[in-house]
């Protein structure tokens, strides 16, 4: 694998000074009754928002929150954005103006309104089914609008960069250039030490629900590494490759069982130690 460098960051943007920036983040939070329950990943983005706003220059903000099926007032992004007020105004020696645009696809009124300094958040951008639609042109024609308010694309959105979405790869393909945040840049560059040369012993520990998602990633991380310790739902899609039943527990058929089965021979032959989940909680459905 070749080594994993950085080719742009936010500080290699200039000038901002009355320029939009249109950033991409993860504001995925876990939400009870409408109110954020950790605030983490909203915290995590205010220096990459900051160095764009400190330069005058106007940030445009785009998200997901959960799966939803169309448009579900219970994962607008709302409340996310009266945080980020509340966050930036506490950070900022003068008030933060943050904006909300409640349809990513027509916000061209609140766009043309921002003053340099401010910030405008997008509806949740999964309320459109082309955000992660399989057909590009689909994502595309998203990528082209959302687009066209900005000046330039920054991605701080390290958990979601692996998809092919329009306001992830859509977007810098359509303005021709990208560039990494700091949340990025820190992701990236600590992944470029363990993909590198990692100080030994090496344990990865991985979880999540797909392992389609990161299967190869696995696989090129096995050379690196001296144990693997796998949790989550992806857990089951390794179990039922070992021939143990799972019930109706969640994982992912055909190709992806044989990956995984081949996965677990390698990591044998590499005499990697696999680790999985040996204590279950069972039921009789799967819900929150």
């Amino acid at each position: 694998m070749t080594s994993l460098n950085l080719k742009k960051t936010i500080d290699d943007i200039w000038p901002l000074n009355k320029k939009k920036v249109l950033m991409r983040v993860d504001f995925n939070v876990p939400l009870k009754d409408g109110e954020i329950t950790n605030d983490f990943r909203i915290r995590s983005t205010l220096p990459t928002i900051q160095r764009v706003t400190d330069h005058g220059g106007m940030v445009i903000l785009m998200s997901h929150l959960g799966r939803p099926k169309g448009v579900d007032p219970a994962l607008s992004l709302q409340p996310v954005a009266t945080r980020l007020q509340e966050l930036l105004t506490s950070k900022a020696a003068t008030a933060t103006s943050v904006l909300f645009a409640k349809d990513c696809l027509d916000a061209d009124e609140q766009v043309a309104q921002l003053e340099p300094g401010q910030v405008l958040l997008l509806e949740n951008v999964r309320f459109y089914s082309a955000e992660g639609s399989k057909k590009e042109e689909e994502r595309m024609e998203m990528a082209t609008k959302i687009a066209s308010y900005g000046d330039y694309f920054v991605s701080d959105a390290f958990g979601t960069a692996h998809r092919n979405s329009a306001t992830m790869t859509g977007i810098p393909q359509v303005l021709g250039h990208g560039a990494a945040g700091y949340l990025m840049a820190k992701e990236v560059s600590a992944f470029a030490k363990v993909l590198g040369s990692p100080p030994r012993p090496m344990v990865a520990i991985v979880g999540g629900a797909k392992v389609s998602d990161k299967i190869l990633l696995l696989e090129n991380m096995l050379t690196r590494i001296d144990k693997l310790i796998i949790g989550g739902a992806m857990a089951y899609t390794f179990l039922k490759a070992q021939g143990m039943s799972i019930g109706s527990s969640f994982h992912e058929e055909g190709e992806i069982n044989e990956l995984a089965r081949r996965l677990l021979q390698k990591a044998a032959e590499l005499r990697v130690e696999v680790s999985l989940p040996v204590d279950h909680t069972c039921h009789t459905k799967f819900e929150a």
